[in-house]
């Protein structure tokens, strides 16, 4: 359903029969902005900057410094916007610190942002605009610019179209949320944040959790964002992220929640995913090659020819060398073993 509030669009579930009725006479949330930082002194101050420069200025400003050796913790220490500082001694991940922070929050609700991105100036009086008027939705978020080398090269909602009509459904298969949503609190804290042992999919995981146990979640479709893509960043790292994605999903897999057509739609995912796993694997000289291939040639929903091609990987030493130089019969398999992934 798209509908508008307050001269502002959004991409929502239909409301509770009566919210609109009542909507004019629900104060405004009030609002915690949480940043996990790591190794961020270089990009902090633009985020800070972007939430100082907010046309409505948030209760609070809550950055987890995520054991940094850098100086993070100084430069955000010396921000004019008075920002609450948190630490950890150890790096822990985003997922950790966000946790952290949240659980210290004193707003209604949690809004997210990364450190080294920043927001478009209406973008709190935005979702609160939409989080007063639809007090029956959980998470509001908006769309993003996507940035690559300070050049803005698409929007996230390209890449991960919203969901509006089945929302516990395709939470599993792909994340939907982008990540600078508005969270109430309560939520946050009934689903157990965000997971803190990804690196990769962190997010995700948490979203799954809030959305499965029934929380309803809305977009403004537009860019008021700015996120940055850097190589240096967790997500840069193909590996990683194949491996976490694919534990991801697994765990999806595992759930006891699921409807027939979820199992079978994660059970094929997972399948797929785990082939790019071992592909990449293979390419990169993963000390995991033998692990994942055997995964591959285990699984009797794989085509007898990957399953045969997945064996040889695990078995022959000689084989690995020949896919990682890019030759070899591996690579010339279209969608099989040992192709390289895009």
């Amino acid at each position: 359903m798209t509908s508008d509030v307050d001269g502002w669009p959004l991409l929502a579930p239909a409301p509770e029969a009566g919210l609109w009725a009542c909507s004019a006479q629900t104060r405004p949330p009030s609002i915690s902005v949480v940043i996990a930082a790591y190794q961020a002194a270089r990009w902090v101050t633009r985020a800070l900057d972007s939430v100082a420069a907010q046309t409505l200025q948030p209760m609070e400003v809550l950055v987890c410094d995520d054991g940094s050796d850098d100086e993070t913790a100084a430069v955000v220490s010396h921000h004019s916007l008075g920002v609450r500082l948190l630490r950890h001694e150890d790096n822990r991940g985003a997922g950790a610190a966000r946790n952290t922070a949240v659980s210290a929050a004193a707003g209604d609700v949690i809004v997210l942002l990364d450190a080294d991105d920043t927001w478009d100036p209406r973008r709190l009086e935005a979702l609160s605009a939409v989080l007063r008027a639809r007090s029956d939705l959980d998470i509001v978020t908006t769309d993003a610019w996507m940035v690559e080398e300070g050049r803005r090269v698409g929007r996230a909602d390209d890449l991960q179209p919203f969901e509006v009509e089945d929302q516990a459904g395709a939470i599993l298969m792909r994340n939907f949320v982008f990540g600078h949503a508005a969270v109430r609190r309560r939520v946050w804290l009934a689903a157990g944040g965000f997971a803190d042992d990804l690196q990769v999919g962190e997010d995700w995981a948490g979203w799954q959790q809030m959305i499965r146990s029934g929380a309803r979640v809305g977009m403004i479709p537009l860019p008021l964002a700015d996120y940055r893509r850097r190589r240096e960043s967790v997500t840069g790292d193909r590996g990683r992220y194949l491996r976490d994605r694919l534990e991801l999903l697994e765990r999806s897999a595992r759930r006891d929640d699921l409807l027939d057509t979820e199992r079978v739609g994660l059970a094929d995912l997972c399948r797929r995913e785990r082939l790019k796993t071992a592909q990449h694997a293979l390419v990169s000289g993963a000390t995991d090659t033998r692990r994942r291939s055997w995964q591959v040639a285990r699984d009797r929903g794989n085509p007898g020819r990957t399953r045969a091609l997945a064996v040889l990987a695990a078995a022959s030493p000689p084989f690995w060398r020949m896919a990682r130089e890019g030759r070899g019969v591996l690579r010339a398999v279209p969608g099989r073993l040992g192709q390289r992934s895009p």
